[in-house]
């Protein structure tokens, strides 16, 4: 696999959004220019003048930020930690704005995660000096606390903590201003694999987005991303940031904010396979520095990515890949549609029979373990009782967020379907072991 390009020409891509005016023929010399600059950066070792930062030239400091922020190296804007001055159930809660001065008047939110999984805030609003000071709190593992303060459309919250029995917490947030110039988030790595199942392609696909600015960019209602036609079964871990993937009928709803920095999103969906050629295609949101394309690869497959080199052929802990890569420049086209077209897929070949060699696998080991006693079956019954109130609760969320209008009626239709239909199953997964115990129980008597 080709290296990565060099920081240089990554920033020689986006740094054209870091200066106004922002009209067509000034964004395109101006990373002609920061190109040519970084090309001489880099021939003189690409350092930074041995007096610090103080002696860079603008240019070079806006390089330098943007690789920090790339690289992870964003100062974060809240913490949280032990404070042996404070009294114990104490939390004190310090406010800034950009600059540093204190912020009066800000309404602080605490959330609180009980141990039994019953979720609960309280409030206060600082002082002054950009002070709040919440008091006589529960203490011990009986629960976690979130400091968080909203504005103009963005959430700035410290990691959650619990509260020690000898000593208070200090939590400092510094909010900044905010925008909606979504130009300045470059998607820094983008991903996407494809697996494949019985009837169906898992699809998973990561972005990691750095925000190059000095402000907060806000998304209001929603960036809107739009998935493959019939894409079904959405899934998208929580995280502890700014960001929520809201789905509907044709993708999903980017909402929240990104503060100067990275973020790592993750999401997965299915999409119907019929036969041996699958197209997946989607429009790319965020200008992009580079793009990988990963595929299961029975032999005889063939991946093709529009725009992407060819293919190489890679083995990862025993797995076959077929990888591709792209890697943009300042005057490449803009990268906005993924296409992904894959040949050869296995119909009835080796995906299906390592699916039914596996079931029958499970199924012998089922009747082995049977003809040894109950526990393993009690275990299946214990993980199957977990995934039905795993399905139950994910029916209530999807319900809620349906009546709060973030998911519209196709999506709730399809995605509520889809979980009756597995809570069907593992409903005749119990009958059948009932069946196979009272068998098992009359043929010993």
């Amino acid at each position: 696999m080709k290296r990565l390009l060099t920081l240089g020409a990554v920033l020689a891509l986006v740094s054209p959004a870091l200066a106004q005016p922002q009209g067509p023929r000034d964004v395109i010399e101006g990373a002609r220019d920061q190109a040519e600059a970084t090309r001489r950066d880099e021939a003189m070792g690409d350092t930074a003048p041995s007096g610090g930062p103080h002696d860079m030239t603008p240019a070079q400091q806006m390089r330098q930020t943007a690789a920090d922020r790339m690289a992870g190296r964003t100062p974060p804007l809240a913490v949280a930690t032990r404070d042996p001055s404070l009294p114990p159930g104490t939390i004190r809660v310090q406010v800034t704005d950009g600059t540093g001065q204190p912020a009066s008047g800000v309404r602080v939110r605490v959330g609180i995660m009980r141990q039994a999984g019953a979720r609960d805030a309280i409030f206060g609003e600082t002082d002054a000096q950009g002070v709040a000071l919440l008091q006589e709190l529960a203490t011990g593992s009986g629960q976690a606390y979130r400091v968080s303060v909203d504005h103009q459309g963005a959430k700035y919250g410290a990691p959650p903590f619990r509260l020690e029995a000898d000593h208070g917490h200090s939590v400092r947030i510094r909010r900044l201003e905010t925008s909606r110039r979504v130009e300045m988030v470059l998607q820094v790595l983008g991903q996407t694999m494809l697996e494949y199942r019985e009837g169906r392609i898992h699809v998973t696909e990561q972005t990691q987005l750095t925000n190059l600015g000095d402000e907060t960019v806000v998304f209001g209602d929603g960036l809107h991303y739009a998935l493959p036609r019939g894409f079904m079964a959405f899934q998208s871990p929580a995280v502890m940031t700014d960001q929520r993937l809201v789905p509907d009928e044709e993708g999903f709803l980017l909402k929240g904010s990104i503060p100067p920095g990275t973020v790592t999103l993750n999401w997965a969906y299915d999409v119907p396979l019929d036969g041996g050629e699958a197209v997946v295609t989607h429009a790319m949101p965020f200008r992009t520095y580079a793009y990988r394309v990963f595929t299961d690869a029975a032999h005889g497959m063939d991946l093709e990515v529009a725009g992407f080199p060819a293919p190489q052929v890679v083995t990862q802990q025993g797995r076959r890949l077929l990888v591709t890569q792209l890697e943009r420049r300042p005057e490449d086209a803009p990268f906005d549609q993924l296409t992904i077209t894959v040949n050869g897929i296995p119909t009835a070949g080796p995906y299906r029979w390592v699916a039914a060699g596996a079931a029958l696998m499970l199924f012998l080991l089922a009747l082995l373990l049977v003809t040894r006693g109950g526990r393993a079956e009690a275990v299946r019954a214990a993980a199957r009782e977990r995934r039905k109130d795993e399905i139950l609760s994910d029916a209530v969320d999807l319900s809620e967020a349906h009546a709060r209008g973030e998911v519209g009626p196709k999506y709730h239709a399809r995605r509520m379907n889809e979980l009756v239909t597995e809570l069907a199953s593992l409903l005749r997964l119990d009958d059948a072991s009932k069946a196979l115990t009272a068998t098992e129980k009359g043929d010993r008597s």
